[in-house]
């Protein structure tokens, strides 16, 4: 997939690296909601519940050890970790990110059933095969080399495990969601067709069990991010120029998604068994 521009590591890290900007806008699952029809839950419910969803289809409970690719602040690992007992090692490319995930699970009573540590998806210490299960929320579009990620992520899971993936697809050619060149958004995101998925999965050996289209339990989350930009506290902290530039990619989402270009979806890719 040959892009001229797309996102950078140093861009991800820098927007990452803010945690308390994150944190008043996104809270620490730093991801979407996801609401039934007629709910009317708060962000955070909506988001415990997509983790949910990710969590049941990696298989994980005691004696299994899952390996969640963009971890954040630790969010999402804390509850899989808390309802299924599982080991969890979670990797970021923010140092910040990752010392305060290191600090809130110190805080949260966790030991050493789950830790965080600091690598580029495409080249982690990890030994083959030595993951049950791994987890990736709204990871991968952040990702220059999203092949090269599939690949390694492959290579670290035991024959059998599941990779699930729960993030941003584009519903037609690729390059249709874009921010203008020079953008946030450009230098940010690269969001993958539909198809785009079961390539990467098949070029690392890995087959599609399941894609799931979660678009509409999803489209409430623009809204309510978006009432979380308008406290005044977040300017404090990020400044007008980057509250500005983080508007202008949500509205660029929400609007590709109510025009049919954009969706949202759950990929279990699975390593084959032997």
């Amino acid at each position: 997939m040959s892009r001229t521009e797309g996102p950078t590591p140093q861009h991800v890290v820098a927007f990452y690296d803010n945690t308390e900007a994150v944190d008043i806008f996104l809270g620490d699952e730093i991801h979407m909601g996801h609401w039934s029809p007629g709910d009317a839950s708060p962000l955070r419910r909506a988001q415990e519940r997509l983790t949910d969803l990710v969590t049941e289809r990696t298989g994980a409970g005691p004696g299994r050890h899952v390996l969640d690719v963009g971890c954040g602040t630790g969010g999402p690992a804390r509850r899989l970790v808390r309802r299924t007992g599982a080991t969890l090692t979670g990797i970021t490319i923010s140092p910040e990110q990752a010392r305060v995930a290191r600090v809130r699970n110190a805080e949260a009573g966790f030991g050493g059933g789950l830790c965080v540590g600091i690598t580029d998806a495409v080249a982690t210490p990890f030994a083959d095969g030595v993951f049950d299960a791994a987890i990736a929320i709204e990871s991968i579009l952040h990702m220059p080399d999203k092949q090269g990620a599939f690949g390694e992520i492959a290579r670290v899971l035991r024959p059998g495990a599941a990779l699930v993936v729960a993030d941003f697809a584009q519903r037609t050619a690729e390059g249709a969601v874009s921010g203008a060149p020079g953008s946030l958004a450009a230098s940010f995101v690269a969001v993958p067709t539909w198809d785009a998925y079961t390539r990467l999965a098949e070029g690392a050996g890995l087959y599609i069990e399941e894609i799931l289209d979660i678009t509409d339990a999803t489209r409430q989350s623009y809204e309510r991010i978006l009432e979380g930009l308008t406290r005044p506290e977040l300017v404090a902290v990020c400044g007008p120029e980057q509250r500005t530039a983080i508007e202008g990619i949500l509205r660029l989402f929400a609007d590709a998604t109510d025009a049919g270009l954009l969706g949202y979806v759950i990929v279990v890719a699975r390593k084959p068994a032997g």
